[in-house]
């Protein structure tokens, strides 16, 4: 019974064999060559001692050689035995019988590995997680139950800076918003720039106050810092003062000095004097920009004043008292420049110091001859007198009045959130209707 092994070792065995074969060949060749020269070499030998026999004839000596087989018949039988391997060679190779082992594989038994010990983990204590309170959020209407008309609050007051100052210039309804705030009243400011309420949906604005060092108003969408524009100098001061249709004085805050300080900055940025509109504003006012560009449109006061015809135009906002109050003050581009330039003038013919700053500039633009306009139902002041009496403050303003521009006074935060959350949904009202 052969194995795999002796099969490959019969293989290196015939290998061999067919080598040795070639090999024989080459000495075969090789040794007739040498046999016919041994031939040769005895027939000249025996040539030799013939030569040399003595007289006598009897051989010098005698050589015995030993028999010679033909060198023919030695390559056969060479050829035979070569022949005779390979058949026996190839005779192992055909017979080969099936590899039996002599045990019988035994089954492969599987081994169940031991169980692990049990692990215990200590408690982990977790921080305490707070929850935020998530805001009321009303389901996003379908797309076709969505009018087209209706415009999308801001909820962030947007950077000025990017228009460009020609598009604010040849804008006729563009406005630069501003207010004087102290420190009492940024609570209220701070509310209004967070839900992009009053000045803040002017074209620019501006907020100034007396401190010496700016104040946080809030931060932009794209996380850049508003803050207040600092005119410190003299502060305000009360005094007593009689009024329109009164008796009597009344306690009267001298703020003149101080606002006066803002209108010159507002000049010397180079901004305000871009817009077609300058608008000085109370910070308990709630103004609306979108209704005062209607107001605009309607009277078509854009198209009226001309830089170099007219000298601009301011607006009255108290019919029964023909003044302006200065819960709002609107002045074209040419009346800006007019009144910054030659305010100088209306302080040396009044006692300007000893004046509120609405008093002062309302008469500063009568002796310059600036034109006013009525801007009719457009304000509501409750400062406002209501008849040729006494003035007196009747109240808070009724906010739900549709052509209205500006609210005043709104002291508290509460409510200017509540008056402007009343102009928000007539201006929806109206636009669904």
């Amino acid at each position: 019974m052969a194995s795999p092994h002796a099969a490959h070792s019969d293989l290196e065995s015939l290998h061999l064999l067919s080598t040795h074969s070639e090999g024989i060949g080459t000495t075969v060749t090789r040794s007739r060559f040498w046999r016919w020269v041994g031939v040769l070499a005895l027939g000249l030998s025996a040539i030799v001692c013939v030569v040399t026999l003595p007289p006598n004839g009897h051989a010098f000596f005698m050589m015995d050689l030993p028999s010679q087989d033909h060198p023919e018949d030695l390559l056969r039988r060479e050829d035979v035995l070569i022949q005779e391997g390979l058949q026996h060679q190839l005779a192992k190779l055909s017979h080969v019988e099936p590899i039996v082992d002599e045990k019988p594989s035994e089954p492969v038994k599987l081994v169940t590995p031991a169980p692990l010990a049990p692990v215990t983990l200590a408690p982990v204590k977790l921080p305490k997680l707070k929850l935020l309170k998530m805001p009321n959020l009303t389901p996003m209407p379908s797309a076709a139950a969505v009018p087209t008309n209706i415009v999308t609050p801001v909820l962030l007051p947007q950077r000025s800076q990017s228009l460009s100052n020609s598009t604010i210039w040849e804008d006729p309804f563009s406005m630069f918003c501003f207010l004087v705030v102290v420190q009492s009243e940024m609570e209220l400011i701070r509310w209004q720039f967070k839900n992009g309420a009053g000045i803040f949906l002017c074209t620019s604005w501006r907020v100034y106050s007396g401190e010496k060092e700016p104040m946080l108003i809030g931060t932009y969408p794209d996380g850049t810092i508003a803050k207040t524009t600092s005119i410190p100098g003299p502060e305000a001061f009360f005094g007593k003062a009689y009024f329109w249709g009164c008796d009597h004085s009344t306690k009267y805050l001298m703020n003149a000095n101080v606002l006066q300080r803002a209108w010159d900055n507002a000049q010397a940025d180079g901004v305000a004097g871009l817009h077609s509109w300058i608008i000085k504003v109370d910070p308990d006012s709630a103004l609306s920009p979108v209704r005062l560009r209607k107001i605009f449109k309607t009277k078509q006061f854009h198209k009226q004043d001309n830089a170099s015809t007219t000298v601009g135009r301011y607006f009255k906002n108290c019919r029964v008292m023909s003044s302006m109050q200065g819960s709002i003050e609107i002045l074209s581009r040419q009346a800006f420049y007019l009144y910054n330039g030659k305010k100088a003038e209306c302080q040396r013919s009044m006692d300007w110091w000893h004046m509120g700053e609405d008093i002062f500039t309302f008469k500063c633009l009568e002796q310059l001859g600036v034109e006013a306009s009525d801007i009719g139902e457009g304000v509501l002041d409750t400062y406002c007198a209501r008849s040729m009496s006494c003035v007196q403050h009747h109240g808070l303003p009724n906010c739900s009045l549709p052509n209205v521009a500006l609210f005043h006074p709104l002291k508290s935060r509460d409510q200017f959130e509540k008056c402007w959350k009343e102009i928000q949904r007539v201006e929806q009202s109206s636009m669904e209707q």
